[in-house]
């Protein structure tokens, strides 16, 4: 305590004043300023008007620089405190212990001048804290590790996320450019991603990806982590995909349409670019579902586009055999073909012109001209004046 000359009592030394000796005068007090790098406050109770209230006074001892979890004066960290600081509660502003910026960092006790701040080095920032423990109550940062997912400049005072399609999986970043590309087939979808996730069934993640790229129609994709379109399947021969990032080819309802070819990678269940399909071609026909074009029966030849069933199949014509592969063949010479020949040739059936016969038996002739034929002969009709059986073995 101290007093002035007159006074008929001591008074409670102020805040940011020390007065740790007896008989302390005002102008030793006035001297007394708390030193630079502490702060000079206490609380103690009087009696103000009949009531016992709690009032903030300097100190009655030396200071010290020590903390205050030690029971020191020491300046709180991330502050500083000119001479004659008191603490953050006194009632003059200019009594309180100073913040250093924002984005600079000071992590010793008992500096008493902004120079003790340094800026924020790179790969740190300092967060705003609320701290209840009452020892530390004036701090209002602390200095942390940039965390996974984020970069910081030196001077931060905030974390910068990396950004969609980066990521970062350590601490300490320091720009974006350590951020880096989320891998081909992965995806990062947000900001501030440290993890990427592999990319899902029925799209594909070229590297950098932020969202992922559906496969196109006509392909689909049953497995994770492809990086580009490449690893999108071409539908299955016989089928369609008519949707974006199909993830399996369904194989109960997108069957190609009857009287079509879905060669392989269809997208429409009638195609007709001639890559993934067809329209049914001649000398066949084409069931739903069809991956090829299958051959009309043995005797028959299929001779529409777009044929659907068997049934549209009509008997080789006269002159000619169709053995069931999907061809039709002129007779061969010294034979003859009927309507629905199958094979001239075959054992079990075969029409052979009679031996000794120098013509070329060969084809149906044309009446009148038994001694000019060149076609495949197909029935027994009299030519000529002939009888055409008579050339049968």
């Amino acid at each position: 305590m101290y007093s002035a000359e007159g006074a008929s009592a001591c008074t409670h030394c102020g805040v940011g004043y020390f007065c740790p000796l007896e008989a302390t005068t005002e102008e030793q007090k006035l001297l007394n300023l708390c030193p630079m790098g502490t702060y000079c406050r206490r609380e103690v109770s009087v009696m103000q008007s009949g009531n016992l209230v709690t009032i903030a006074v300097g100190l009655d001892v030396y200071p010290n620089k020590d903390s205050v979890a030690n029971g020191g004066h020491g300046c709180p960290l991330y502050k500083y405190c000119p001479r004659g600081t008191g603490r953050f509660e006194a009632t003059n502003p200019a009594d309180v212990p100073l913040d250093i910026p924002r984005g600079t960092m000071q992590e010793v006790f008992s500096r008493g001048d902004l120079s003790d701040a340094i800026k924020m080095p790179a790969g740190w920032y300092s967060k705003a804290i609320s701290n209840t423990d009452p020892r530390y109550a004036d701090q209002k940062y602390e200095t942390l590790p940039c965390p996974v997912g984020y970069y910081c400049p030196d001077g931060s005072y905030e974390t910068i996320a990396c950004p969609a399609g980066y990521y970062r999986d350590t601490e300490y970043g320091k720009d974006v450019t350590d951020c880096g590309p989320c891998p081909a087939g992965t995806y990062c979808p947000t900001v501030g991603f440290h993890t990427p996730t592999p990319c899902g069934l029925g799209n594909f993640c070229p590297e950098g990806s932020a969202v992922q790229q559906k496969c196109p129609r006509g392909t689909y994709n049953d497995v994770q982590g492809a990086y580009d379109s490449r690893g999108c399947k071409a539908c299955t021969a016989g089928y369609y995909c008519p949707f974006l990032g199909q993830e399996a080819v369904d194989t109960v309802n997108h069957q190609c349409d009857a009287g079509f070819v879905c060669i392989q990678g269809a997208s429409r269940p009638e195609p007709t670019d001639q890559t993934t399909g067809q329209q049914c071609p001649l000398l066949g026909y084409c069931p739903k579902g069809t991956a090829t074009t299958q051959s009309c029966p043995a005797g028959t030849i299929g001779k529409y586009v777009g044929a659907q069933d068997s049934f549209e199949c009509i008997d080789c014509e006269p002159g000619f055999y169709c053995k069931g592969d999907g061809t039709s063949t002129p007779c061969k010479e010294g034979y003859w073909c009927e309507l629905g020949t199958i094979d001239p040739t075959d054992p079990v059936d075969a029409t052979a012109c009679r031996a000794g016969v120098t013509l070329p038996c060969r084809g149906q002739p044309a009446a009148g001209q038994y001694t000019n034929i060149v076609t495949g002969y197909s029935d027994a009709t009299i030519v000529g004046g002939s009888d055409w059986a008579t050339l049968r073995t």
